[in-house]
């Protein structure tokens, strides 16, 4: 699909360019400071956050593990502008629940999901949240401090999540995560 991710810190950028112009690529998923180094054209970025605390000091609310896809994917769809059809969405995510690589928890008001948080891609030694989303009528109310501290709490390996540029901070701050590192979308030379 021409999309690459570069891992690591140490790359040598001669080596990476010239490998990355032999294979082509659409976009390049890599540590900000690397696609600076090689010069890319940077089409989006963010933060790197791990948690660091993991404290069970979250409110309590109306929070549920039972929920309808599609009412999920609206809710996700409605907060994120890249997230595809739902006929794209939907075997990616239930496949990934099924096979418990995946977790999601929801806060509920009146039968409705109102916000929601995934441990997107989860192994036994690492996890990564997102797709942390409150409906904009519910916001403030700290169901997303809620969502990602109860997520963390009851997950033993290192937990990180990403954010867009650095919306959402001090949300994060506030439920145990610290910022480790910056991200980056390249396109291009």
């Amino acid at each position: 699909d021409g999309d690459v991710t570069v891992a690591g810190d140490n790359i040598i950028s001669d080596e990476l360019c010239e490998f990355l112009k032999v294979i082509g690529f659409s976009t390049v998923f890599l540590s900000y400071e690397n696609a600076k180094r090689l010069g890319m054209k940077i089409s989006s970025y963010g933060l790197v956050m791990q948690s660091i605390d993991r404290s069970n000091d979250y409110k309590s609310f109306n929070f549920t593990y039972d929920f309808d896809f599609k009412e999920i994917y609206t809710l996700v769809k409605s907060n994120f502008d890249n997230i595809g059809d739902f006929e794209e969405w939907y075997p990616d995510i239930s496949h990934r629940v099924r096979h418990n690589t995946c977790d999601i928890i929801c806060i509920s008001d009146d039968n409705q999901i109102v916000a929601c948080a995934m441990r997107l891609f989860k192994t036994e030694k690492a996890c990564i949240i997102g797709c942390v989303v409150t409906d904009k009528k519910y916001r403030n109310k700290g169901f997303a401090t809620a969502l990602v501290k109860k997520l963390s709490y009851n997950f033993d390996g290192d937990i990180y999540l990403f954010t867009e540029k650095e919306k959402n901070y001090e949300l994060y701050k506030k439920s145990g995560f610290e910022k480790i590192s910056r991200w980056a979308i390249g396109e291009g030379f």
